[in-house]
């Protein structure tokens, strides 16, 4: 009894944080048909009867059909076709009768909607697929097979609008490879989850809340919901279905995992579900049929991401050229960052490492010569390389230093907009590394917040390093008189210079000056001069529209040399802004700050961020990514990180 009242208490907390649940979007959700709100509020009376019921449908056409169609479905296995929806009623049950119309209603008004990053046909195929998975799973298992069902059909509800209202992060997540798990992305970027917002959505339809919370729960860990309940609970068909591959690639491990599932509970056999739900869909129409069934889509997956493994298991450890890998910092499904050291100097490192089947020849050569030209740069801002090399077995890596810091986008996510002497501090400092470059005709192209980090060095604070220079683009650039590189589209939306958001001008330097006022803007106001509904809509500001002055976008004071500077900057002729990275620092060097940013404030800073993580029982800040965190999309080196 004890365990059914707290699972019931947490039960109630989980729907009273649903309830509870914030987001500026919510009026934008679709609402119910008016039939759909007077059918399921009359199901809730206690004294309601199915000939009142049948009344309700019987007056919409509509209704009576989805009701017909699904009673008579294969999904239900009836031998008689049912044409009285009374009769359907009665077969369904009343609360699954409510919620196939809700389910039905729900989905209608979603698949308006039209995702620039998924086809309706590609989500409604997968959305059926993951359906009949975790009906098959819940069959398996002994759950309930019809809530299962539903539930997988409305986990991912919301992505079709979510990713037309969000495009520009979303395409951000699904082309840089930055995060394990699409939840783990909406977690750090919005604060909450697209499975939060369909749970929530669905109990304002009146939905029940055991699906709620089975949706809810749809990317909780399968393997925990094994371990830590001594029964299985309904969640567990919804999160296996959530390991399957997709279009947004919601758990790019998941198969593998679906696999190692048996171990923990031998009922369950993913191959034999998967032939399960081949068969099922066999039966349904030829728009939701796959090409390639799922069970050699899963055995195709499985593959590659036990070679994966197989990597991953034995790469701690081992020797990369002179250095012995220690930890793992971070991972993507194009590779992995390590801490290593030196096995001789012992001096720590970052290693970046590519996998092997994302390379070929060009790309090879080009990762090469991308290495060569960066470790001919030696200013003490700049990113240094210390070693490249090819694995026999064919991961090529280099090796770097290890910054131990923030990036700038951690910095502003964290502390909120900086004063204005810091920020001059911060450009000037960024202005030296790209002088450098730009003196040697190498232009950096992906000049973003989450590219340049900060640290403490030799007890000089607020020491900036710039990293991952994109130096030479997939195909080898043509270089005119003055040295300007046609390079197309490259770059990241939010801090793209006009000329790069066309892709058919020649870049020179003073794209990056563009993109650094873009990230000394974002550092002062805490956002990006330009943001928009989607990509298109970033890139034609940035080609078009003048930003607005950053004092109008902040309660924080700033010297007016600084905004004219930042916005000449941003002007869209490049003869209009500073004629180089040293002009900028010069001009910077005699702007007089609001709030002057010194050596001892720097060090106060980090002094009481170490407090308080002491505090908080936190060896490392939580900023500290110790790694060069920044993928940028200009280089060779994390276009072959990002490639699909």
């Amino acid at each position: 009894m004890t365990s059914i009242a707290t699972g019931q208490q947490n039960e109630q907390q989980l729907l009273a944080r649903l309830r509870n649940l914030q987001w500026s979007g919510e009026s934008q959700l679709p609402l119910p048909p008016q039939s759909v709100i007077d059918f399921s509020a009359r199901a809730r009376q206690p004294d309601v009867t199915v000939r009142e019921l049948s009344e309700v449908v019987e007056c919409e056409p509509a209704l009576t059909a989805e009701l017909l169609r699904n009673v008579n479905s294969c999904v239900r296995g009836l031998r008689q076709k049912v044409d009285s929806v009374q009769q359907a009623i009665t077969l369904l049950g009343i609360p699954n009768s409510t919620t196939i119309l809700l389910t039905s209603a729900l989905s209608n008004a979603v698949q308006r909607v039209e995702s620039p990053l998924m086809s309706a046909a590609d989500f409604r195929r997968e959305t059926v697929e993951r359906a009949l998975f975790a009906r098959e799973v819940a069959r398996h298992m002994g759950l309930n097979t019809t809530v299962a069902y539903t539930a997988a059909m409305l986990q991912d509800i919301l992505l079709p609008v979510l990713t037309c209202k969000y495009q520009v992060d979303y395409h951000e997540y699904l082309h840089q490879g930055m995060y394990e798990s699409l939840v783990q992305f909406e977690k750090d970027r919005f604060g909450w989850t697209h499975a939060e917002l369909a749970a929530k959505t669905l109990l304002n339809w009146g939905f029940s809340n055991t699906l709620a919370l089975a949706v809810l729960q749809q990317h909780d860990s399968p393997e925990r919901l094994l371990v830590d309940n001594e029964d299985v609970p309904l969640g567990f068909a919804v999160s296996c279905s959530a390991l399957l591959m997709d279009v947004m690639r919601q758990s790019p491990d998941g198969v593998t995992r679906l696999v190692d599932l048996h171990a923990i509970n031998q009922r369950f056999h993913v191959m034999d579900i998967a032939s399960s739900v081949d068969l099922a869909i066999k039966e349904l129409s030829t728009t939701l049929h796959n090409p390639v069934s799922l069970v050699h889509r899963l055995q195709n997956a499985m593959l590659n991401q036990l070679d994966q493994r197989r990597r991953q298991v034995i790469i701690t450890g081992r020797q990369f050229g002179n250095y012995v890998l220690e930890e793992k910092i971070k991972e993507s499904t194009m590779g992995a960052i390590f801490k290593a050291r030196h096995i001789h100097l012992r001096r720590p490192a970052a290693v970046k490492i590519l996998r092997a089947d994302r390379t070929n020849c060009d790309t090879i050569a080009q990762f090469e010569n991308e290495v060569r030209l960066t470790s001919q740069l030696r200013h003490p801002n700049t990113v240094s390389i210390f070693d490249f090399g090819r694995t026999p077995d064919d991961l090529f890596f280099y090796a770097m230093e290890l910054v131990d810091g923030c990036t700038l986008g951690e910095l502003v996510r964290t502390s909120g907009p900086l004063p204005d002497g810091r920020v001059i501090n911060l450009l000037l400092q960024t202005c030296g590394s790209l002088s450098e470059a730009h003196e040697l005709q190498l232009v950096h192209r992906d000049i973003k917040p989450e590219n340049i980090m900060i640290s403490v060095r030799a007890n000089r604070p607020d020491h900036l390093t710039l990293l991952d220079f994109g130096l030479v683009a997939t195909s080898a650039p043509e270089k005119d008189q003055a040295g300007e590189m046609n390079c197309g589209v490259v770059g990241t939306p939010l801090y793209m210079s006009p000329e790069a958001a066309m892709g058919r001008e020649k870049l020179c330097p003073r794209s990056d000056l563009y993109s650094l006022g873009a990230v000394g803007y974002y550092l002062l106001t805490g956002r990006p001069p330009f943001t928009g509904h989607n990509v298109t809509d970033v890139l034609q500001q940035h080609m078009k529209s003048t930003p607005v002055a950053p004092s109008e976008c902040t309660d924080t004071p700033i010297a007016p040399e600084l905004e004219q500077l930042l916005m000449k900057c941003l002007q869209k002729n490049r003869g209009d802004r500073p004629e180089s990275a040293q002009e900028m620092a010069d001009e910077l060097a005699r702007i007089l700050p609001v709030v002057p940013w010194g050596k001892s404030d720097a060090l106060d800073w980090w002094k009481s961020l170490a407090a308080r993580n002491q505090a908080d029982g936190n060896q490392e800040h939580p900023m500290a990514s110790t790694l060069l965190s920044g993928e940028g999309s200009g280089s060779v080196i994390d276009q072959t990180m990002q490639t699909v």
